[in-house]
């Protein structure tokens, strides 16, 4: 008999994880609804800065550039309260650079050594990511 993929459990793994209080830190090859994420932000238009709070509400897809989620702004930290057109209570897509799997994470690098001689720049070069 199968056992059913449950997010309550996975949360409760991670938990016990972080008690442990180990040096390496956990791996977290994809986040769950309900998953808080928490950002420092700015505006690629202006000189907005801030911290961003985020809600992932579900994964919308991934592959070798890396995992898309649907999420909602819970809470924004800056001087002007909100950054460019981000507005808390909002619904976005965020993308994280790294890919759901480990083979298309070294599929996409190695591809990028041979292709460009380097890494993934969207991942390693902030300017790249802002351009």
């Amino acid at each position: 008999m199968a056992i059913e993929y449950s997010v309550e459990i996975c949360n409760q793994l991670a938990e016990r994880f972080g008690r442990v209080e180990l040096y390496r830190p956990m791996s977290i090859g994809r986040y769950e609804p309900g998953t808080e994420l928490v950002y420092n932000m700015s505006a690629v238009d202006s000189d907005f800065q801030g911290k961003v709070t985020l809600e992932v509400l579900k994964f919308v897809g991934g592959g070798f550039a890396g995992q898309v989620y649907q999420a909602k702004i819970t809470n924004i930290d800056s001087a002007g309260g909100q950054i460019g057109q981000l507005g808390v209570g909002g619904i976005y897509a965020i993308k994280i650079l790294i890919p759901p799997s480990g083979f298309a994470r070294l599929f996409r690098n190695l591809l990028y050594r041979i292709g460009f001689g380097g890494p993934f720049q969207l991942q390693v070069n902030p300017v790249s990511a802002k351009a």
